[in-house]
């Protein structure tokens, strides 16, 4: 892969951004965390466990291709696509290029599969991807307030609920605008709920849900992201564990999927931006202290980063694509086939 030319450039917004993240991530570590704490957490990391880590880790990844090729009925080769997301997962996470755009001008390059093609699978995977957010958040609210010995049955209630949901979601692609007729009436006897606002939120529902092919696009889609954010989850999992974080079992399980729910290796962010969306997040709980949280997002990030650095930088040696190009073209793709990025 040619990288010496046409070099990406960042707009002085964009690195002011990423500055002033930066300032105020290093300001809050000096102030509220004690480094030396934060190094003596990691220096006791079991690393015996990060290739289990790793290991889950690299099967989500590789899910995360299966998954997008076959919403692209399976028409590219499977290597191509995880080295082509390889590539831009490890743009994403060194120099934050949004992978959405950047697999979408990779596969469509690279592949026979055409941009428009590639478009509505990346818009189809973002649904998805909403979905299994939504599912994480539930579950880490239910874990965090259950009671410890009736935390099965909450952990059950709010399976039941997801379940329900994605029922909701799969009969509004196979029935449509019926459906939105049927429940609009209904939904408006809800408390501060208009039926006119209710029809409008279905019908924009409605209208994301259109770029699934079929019901059985949107299941298979939906069962492999169910894989795949389950390796995720239990790479996050054995990652706390290393540490020797002093929890019951359950709260380290929502500990875990809260971190997933808003920062799941499928979109992985740049140093800084992630460690301070990790620590925001795990802050709210008040069950770990600063350092350790701190530790844990070094860990975190450390390990997908160095995943993605090392396939990015193997499979740049195996695909014919420049970066630079790579990048010029996400950030301005042709009118009408630009996606929606997460």
């Amino acid at each position: 892969m040619d990288i010496g030319t046409e070099k990406p450039k960042r707009s002085p917004k964009q690195v002011g951004m990423i500055i002033g993240l930066v300032i105020v991530l290093i300001l809050f570590l000096v102030v509220f965390v004690d480094l030396r704490v934060v190094v003596d957490t990691l220096r006791q990391t079991d690393w015996r466990l990060i290739p289990l880590a790793v290991a889950f880790l690299l099967a989500g990844n590789v899910l995360l291709s299966v998954r997008l090729r076959y919403l692209m009925n399976n028409e590219p080769p499977l290597l191509t696509t995880f080295q082509d997301d390889s590539i831009c997962y490890m743009l994403n996470i060194l120099i934050h290029i949004p992978a959405p755009a950047t697999r979408v001008v990779a596969i469509s390059r690279n592949t026979p599969v055409t941009m428009p093609q590639v478009t509505s699978a990346v818009v189809v995977e973002r649904l998805l991807e909403q979905v299994m957010r939504l599912t994480a958040l539930v579950l880490s609210l239910a874990l965090l307030t259950a009671d410890p010995a009736n935390a099965s049955a909450s952990i059950l209630r709010s399976g039941l609920t997801i379940v329900v949901a994605i029922i909701l979601i799969l009969l509004l692609v196979r029935y449509g605008d019926r459906l939105v007729d049927l429940l609009a009436p209904r939904l408006g006897k809800l408390p501060r709920v208009t039926e006119a606002q209710a029809h409008d939120l279905l019908t924009r529902l409605l209208g994301g849900l259109a770029v699934a092919a079929s019901p059985r696009q949107l299941i298979v889609g939906l069962l492999l992201s169910f894989v795949m954010w389950s390796a995720y989850f239990l790479f996050q999992y054995v990652c706390l564990l290393a540490l020797h974080v002093p929890l019951p079992t359950i709260d380290l399980l929502a500990l875990s999927m809260a971190v997933l729910a808003v920062a799941p290796p499928s979109a992985p962010a740049m140093a800084g931006i992630y460690h301070g969306v990790v620590i925001a997040t795990l802050s709210i709980s008040s069950l770990m202290d600063q350092s350790t949280i701190t530790a844990y997002a070094i860990l975190l990030h450390a390990v997908q980063m160095g995943v993605w650095v090392i396939l990015g930088t193997w499979s740049s040696r195996q695909v014919d694509l420049q970066l630079g190009k790579l990048v010029a073209a996400a950030r301005r793709p042709p009118a009408g086939a630009e996606p929606n990025h997460p």
